[in-house]
């Protein structure tokens, strides 16, 4: 009975621990996903230029393009590097 109870109160405390930090769980699970997602992009551009220069031309197109997704930005430079813009 008492380990019952004792398993009973720890499944509760972490409930209330995840509903107390779920929004600060949910941006941290997006953030994680977007790097699994652009990581193979991030590679790919570092083998045309400096990490520096990437995050030169990451914030270019940011300005000039706000508010898309990262992976798109990415996507962006690479093109543009592609294509010697």
């Amino acid at each position: 009975m008492i380990t019952w109870s004792i398993g009973l109160l720890i499944l509760v405390g972490w409930g209330l621990l995840i509903y107390t930090y779920r929004d600060q769980i949910q941006v941290w699970r997006q953030k994680v996903c977007v790097d699994i997602e652009c990581a193979p992009l991030r590679k790919k551009l570092l083998k045309f230029v400096t990490r520096d220069t990437a995050e030169r031309l990451i914030a270019l197109a940011r300005s000039k393009n706000p508010g898309k997704p990262e992976r798109w930005y990415l996507e962006k430079v690479l093109y543009d590097l592609q294509r010697r813009r």
